[in-house]
């Protein structure tokens, strides 16, 4: 990736690095499955699909105030290993052991093929919201609260994994607060009653 090539669609910031959300899209629907170590093999592409979609919603309605999470760019879907391996075909890749195990996942699973999730990367001065740091600094705690009511209110969904490690702030501007929520894998729309009930 050439760098003064890829600009961002919705800022229009130059691309310096990216972040790929690699899944392994099964052919059925099955739910999640949490063996050792943390495995979610079992997604469907309508699943990253929904994904992709919440966090783009989620970019889109926050940006004129604060983009609340990474800018999804663009979701892949590979429907067959031979598009997968032509497109990453560098040996950086092949050497990659997320990459030799994505193979390793699609040669055992019958039918199953590979989807990325390609997102801004977050700068290496957002750090997670830990309880260590949320102890150090309990003022945080209210504004992440009021964040996360901004984002219940403007996108009409709650991300269920919104636990203290899928929020980052950015330690080199404590106020006014920057945060980046991230993994938006496990979102409800407050549409949707059946979700909620």
């Amino acid at each position: 990736m050439q760098n003064d090539e890829r600009w961002l669609p919705t800022t229009g910031k130059p691309i310096r690095e990216i972040i790929l959300k690699c899944v392994v899209v099964h052919p059925e629907p099955r739910r999640y499955t949490y063996r050792f170590p943390n495995d979610k093999n079992m997604m469907t592409i309508q699943h990253v699909q929904s994904e992709y979609t919440v966090q783009n919603t989620a970019f889109d309605k926050t940006k004129s105030m604060f983009p609340i999470c990474p800018d999804a760019i663009s979701l892949l879907n590979f429907t067959d290993m031979a598009s997968f391996d032509e497109t990453f075909s560098n040996p950086i890749y092949r050497d990659c052991l997320v990459f030799q195990k994505l193979r390793e996942y699609c040669s055992t699973i019958p039918g199953a093929t590979v989807a990325m999730i390609v997102m801004e990367s977050v700068p290496a001065s957002y750090k997670s919201l830990s309880h260590r740091v949320m102890a150090l600094d309990p003022h945080l705690i209210p504004q992440v609260c009021a964040i996360f009511t901004v984002l219940f209110y403007v996108c009409k969904f709650i991300t269920v994994d919104a636990h203290l490690s899928n929020w980052l702030y950015d330690e080199k501007q404590p106020e006014p607060l920057k945060v980046k929520l991230i993994d938006f894998g496990q979102s409800l729309s407050v549409y949707d009653k059946d979700a909620l009930a």
